[in-house]
């Protein structure tokens, strides 16, 4: 996902990391990542839906807040 998104596969990239989050739920660096993408491409709602995400299971998730901003 991090390949795609660098080449410029944005669309792409967000299908892998929902993908690989779906089974891998807890994985926040992967949320955050799918968040910064969405954030990168206009859709802020998204973006802070999956900030307060990773901020409900770890709330001093520094970066997550940036998503919420």
């Amino acid at each position: 996902a991090d390949l795609l998104d660098a080449t410029g596969h944005k669309q792409e990239a967000i299908t892998v990391y929902n993908g690989y989050i779906e089974e891998f739920q807890e994985d926040l660096l992967s949320v955050y990542k799918l968040g910064k993408l969405h954030k990168s491409l206009g859709n802020r709602e998204l973006a802070a839906e999956l900030g307060k995400r990773i901020l409900s299971l770890s709330p001093d998730h520094a970066l997550a807040k940036e998503l919420t901003d």
